[in-house]
């Protein structure tokens, strides 16, 4: 998921975009035997995906990593 996360957030960046430059930033959670189902699942990504606004967004962000993947 986070190569594919890290490809389509590259794909965005370096495309023309007629009003100005676009980024995303995105969050990646992984589904293991200890989540504890889909909504707790969905917060790990959404968490991680602030996690990565707040590092200067451009990035991808794994739930469980302590810091962001910069944009590059």
């Amino acid at each position: 998921a986070m190569v594919m996360a890290e490809r389509c957030r590259r794909a965005i960046a370096g495309a023309r975009w007629d009003r100005r430059p676009i980024t995303v930033s995105i969050g990646v959670a992984t589904l293991t035997p200890a989540t504890e189902g889909a909504p707790a699942l969905v917060q790990e990504a959404d968490e991680a995906l602030y996690r990565s606004k707040r590092a200067g967004r451009n990035r991808v962000t794994h739930g469980s990593a302590a810091t962001p993947v910069p944009a590059g």
